[in-house]
């Protein structure tokens, strides 16, 4: 278990750098699936990414990354978490990342939410079936907050990188 939440706190850092390994994987993390190794996370060096130009995060767990390792995060940070989050405490995590960044984030703490608000609504099947991930505390629209967001990372992502062009994409017939 320590090792799974040791790669899923990588998933974390990746998202914010690019993470090179030293040679060699862990010899018990491989499996076959495309040669797919996980790494002891103790080998992982963090990169920054120059394709990475501005990032949004929900509800990090950022607890284990200090000044020092975002210290190369120099892009503009659309952040969120919600208040009422008991699996990963606001205050120790993304409170504590929107400190550490060395560029100030747009931090948007969401009155109520918990951890899986940033989950797509669920359908009553779902609810049903998912209780602990589908249900959100008295007064807290998940719907309306997905809405919201869909709109502040537009604005966001238009602002931090400027207006899309077609230059260079290519379409599916060609």
């Amino acid at each position: 278990m320590a090792r799974l939440c040791a790669t899923l706190l990588m998933c974390l850092l990746s998202s914010l750098n690019s993470v090179h390994a030293a040679p060699g994987p862990h010899p018990h993390w491989s499996v076959g699936f495309h040669e797919l190794s996980f790494l002891d996370p103790l080998d992982l060096q963090p990169v920054a990414d120059p394709r990475v130009h501005a990032l949004l995060l929900m509800a990090p767990l950022s607890l284990k990354f200090g000044r020092h390792t975002l210290a190369d995060v120099h892009v503009p940070v659309l952040l969120y978490s919600g208040d009422g989050d008991k699996l990963v405490a606001f205050d120790k995590n993304a409170a504590a990342l929107a400190r550490k960044l060395p560029i100030a984030p747009d931090f948007k703490l969401l009155a109520g939410a918990g951890h899986f608000v940033f989950m797509a609504p669920c359908n009553e099947e779902q609810i049903i079936a998912m209780p602990a991930l589908c249900t959100d505390a008295d007064g807290v629209d998940r719907e309306d907050i997905h809405r919201n967001m869909i709109s502040e990372a537009g604005h966001f992502f238009s602002h931090a990188l400027g207006k899309p062009t077609r230059a260079g994409m290519q379409t599916a017939d060609q």
